[in-house]
Formats: structure tokens, sequence, C-alpha cells
């Protein structure tokens, strides 16, 4: 049951990220830039409270921590335009996707039931797009993608510390460095007491706490139910978006979806037992 309990609590933090960020941008309560300094700014408050400084700078990278900025800036950016559903499963794919590329990069194959699955996963992806590729939309769809790639970049990336550490240094850096870019757009800068809120509870609870308690998941479960359960954050993310935004979703983008996850799920399953093979 604690086990069980954790799982639910990380598949909301995922999916409450993208539905958090959506909120906030679709009634204007904060600008993007704001909002995510905020989300950064409290996340890497309350992992400075679980390591120490001494760890923080031993496991310090700009390049990670530039991947976290760049995919926390460009997620936000999307959801100025984006549902709900539509902005995380955009996430999520291109997440899964970027992943496998890099696993492929570093010399690990798949079965041809895994590239099938991958291949899947991508027409799912077009046919989900597809009718929502107007102009009004290509730019925040774009910036779904970009936070897409940024993060399955930062996931796939070999880190140096454990994994707490990692993330506490990480947010640092990122904090670090979207500080300039909200002193340069001062002028610009959009802010409520509902927007700071909703960029705290994104950082704190849905970020921060959420990415901790998920690794401690992670040690408890196999690679593959792992990667399994990550498939129902972005269908949580259409729920909540449908049960307390009342986003609306057509049975095209419900089918495209669900070929995107099935493509995903194999790519995952013949992965892990891959790894299962070579272990």
């Amino acid at each position: 049951m604690k086990l069980f309990g954790a799982i639910v609590f990380v598949l909301l933090a995922f999916a409450g990220n993208s539905l958090l960020a959506r909120i906030a941008m679709m009634d204007s309560h904060i600008d993007a830039i704001s909002f995510t300094t905020i989300r950064l700014v409290s996340a890497a408050v309350i992992l400075l409270c679980l390591v120490s400084w001494r760890q923080i700078l031993a496991a310090i990278s700009w390049r990670h921590g530039g991947l976290l900025w760049l995919y926390a800036i460009a997620n936000t950016v999307a959801f100025i335009k984006l549902p709900t559903a539509t902005g995380a499963l955009v996430l999520f794919a291109m997440v899964q996707l970027t992943m496998l590329l890099l696993s492929q990069r570093r010399g690990e194959k798949l079965s041809a039931i895994g590239y099938m699955g991958a291949l899947l996963a991508l027409v799912g992806l077009g046919a989900f797009l597809l009718p929502k590729a107007s102009i009004d939309n290509v730019a925040y769809i774009a910036a779904a993608i970009v936070a897409g790639v940024a993060w399955g970049a930062y996931s796939g990336a070999k880190q140096q510390a454990s994994p707490v550490v990692s993330t506490a240094a990480n947010f640092i850096v990122a904090s670090a460095m979207i500080l300039p870019l909200q002193i340069v757009l001062i002028s610009q800068l959009s802010i409520t007491l509902a927007g700071v809120l909703y960029a705290v509870g994104s950082g704190v609870i849905t970020s921060a706490l959420g990415y901790v308690l998920w690794y401690w998941v992670v040690r408890q479960i196999s690679g593959g139910f792992a990667a399994t359960v990550q498939l129902f954050a972005p269908v949580m993310a259409a729920i909540l978006g449908w049960a307390l935004m009342g986003e609306q979703l057509s049975l095209v983008s419900v089918a495209a979806g669900c070929v995107i996850l099935l493509g995903i799920a194999i790519v995952a399953s013949q992965k892990s037992r891959r790894a299962e093979e070579n272990t």
C-alpha cells in the first residue's frame, strides 16, 4: 500500500505539472517567465533542505542544469495555448523518443518489434498533432516538443551524484540561469497571488517532492514496470484537464493518443527485455 500510494502521488505530480502550468497560463494569473522562475527557485529551496551544500557543489553540472532550464521554460510556454492533455502527451512522447535515440547512440539496440513500436508512436504523434497544427498553435506545439526533447536529454544523461543530490544541484543551476532573464524582462512581468501559488505548488509539490519520491519508487520496482507506470501520466493529465477544466478531446485525438501510448509501451517492454537479457 505504501508503494501504491507513492506511485499514485508521483503520477498526480507529473500530471499536476502540466495542469498547474495550464491553469496559470490560461487565465493569465502569471507570465511564463515568472511562473518558471518561481517554480525552479521554490523547488531548489526545498531540495536544499534535503542535502548539504558540499554535496551540491560536487554535483554542479551546467549542462544538466541548462537542460532543466530549457525544459522548464519551454514547458510553461507550451501551456499558454495548448490544452493540458495535448501538452502532456506531446511532452511525454518526445521524452520517450529522445531517450530512445540517446540509447541508440550508446549502442543499445532494439529488436524489430521495438523499432515497430517507435514507428507506431511517431505515426500516432503525427496523427494527433496534424488536426491541431494551425498557425496559432504551431509555436506552442514546437515549445512542447522542445520541452520533451530537453527533458528526455536530461533524464537520459548520466548524473555524477545520487538522484536527489543531482536534482538539487540542477535546480539551483537552472534557477541561477533564469534569474537574469527575469530581470531583463521585468517590465513585461505580470504576477498575481494565485499565479504565485500555482508556481510554488508546481515547484515544491509536483517538481521537488514528486521527483524525489519517483526516485524512491524506481528503486522498488523493475525498469519495465517503471516505464509502464509512466504511461499513465499523460492519461491522468487528460483526465484532470477534463474533470477540473472542462477540456474536451475528439475521438481522433483519443485514438491517436492510444496509438502513441501503445507504441511507447512496446518500446519500453522491448528495452526492459533487452536489459534483463544483458544482466
